[in-house]
């Protein structure tokens, strides 16, 4: 699984979720998922989001529905199980995230980041804060920081890899070969 958590969203990406933001809304509303508090978007206007910005994040949070922790384990069970019997690859050991939360960090932080929001994952970054708020808003548990930081090093083992793979078919290719007689 590839995350580009880490870069901004394409301009097509963010195209699409400006014309349909309505669309989004409509489904959150039959969901009955709350929409922002006018405190909340006030709190994103101050970190300089425009409102037609605080409108996009509200769809697509809405339309996430990172509170649906069901969801997200199931998700997570199903891809793990699909991963096992079509390539034989167990699950990592280690730390689990609270299902939902790498899917909440991984779906808003690319938007963010094409907001001109810089990729920093200190306590006070406003990556991290506007997260927080986000995320205090929804009702979602856990800290966003933990998943940014992981997301980060996985973004950086994944271009070590690709720079080694790369290398390695590089060097490879230029390697002198025998000739076959004809």
């Amino acid at each position: 699984m590839v995350i580009l958590a880490t870069r901004p969203a394409s301009n097509g990406l963010m195209d699409f979720y400006r014309s349909n933001i309505q669309e989004c809304n409509d489904i959150a509303d039959g969901y009955a998922i709350p929409k922002f508090s006018a405190l909340y978007r006030r709190d994103l206007a101050k970190y300089g989001f425009d409102p037609q910005a605080v409108d996009l994040l509200e769809a697509v949070t809405r339309v996430g529905n990172f509170n649906n922790t069901a969801r997200y384990q199931a998700e997570r069970k199903n891809r793990a199980r699909l991963l096992f019997t079509t390539n034989g690859e167990k699950q990592r050991r280690g730390k689990r995230t609270r299902p939902g939360m790498l899917e909440f960090v991984a779906e808003l932080t690319p938007k963010l980041l094409f907001y001109g929001v810089p990729f920093k994952t200190g306590g006070r970054s406003r990556l991290v804060t506007v997260l927080q708020i986000i995320a205090s808003e929804i009702g979602l548990d856990g800290d966003p920081r933990d998943e940014l930081r992981r997301l980060k090093k996985l973004d950086l083992s994944q271009r070590a890899a690709m720079r080694a793979r790369f290398y390695e078919i590089l060097a490879d290719g230029i390697r002198p070969r025998p000739r076959v007689a004809s």
